[in-house]
């Protein structure tokens, strides 16, 4: 998983970066909490404080999973 901060890949943009390896569940996992890690989460303050995050969570996930089901096993 790589965050840069812009649109481009430029490998000196780099905001994080992080290897998922192991089990395949725990790659499904440590790839969301790079998500979450790397998003913008803004506030709205009408009566307390309500976090809205930049990507809807249950998404990321869906996309993340649908990911790992859809990669190409037969590459080593």
């Amino acid at each position: 998983c790589v965050a840069y901060s812009g649109s481009e890949r430029d490998a000196n943009d780099q905001l994080d970066a992080q290897d998922q390896i192991g089990p395949l569940d725990q790659q499904i996992n440590a790839a969301f909490d790079f998500v979450r890690r790397n998003m913008r989460t803004a506030a709205a303050k009408s009566i307390g404080r309500v976090d809205i995050p930049q990507y809807d969570l249950g998404a990321v996930f869906e996309a993340i999973v649908n990911a790992a089901a859809h990669r190409d096993y037969s590459m080593t």
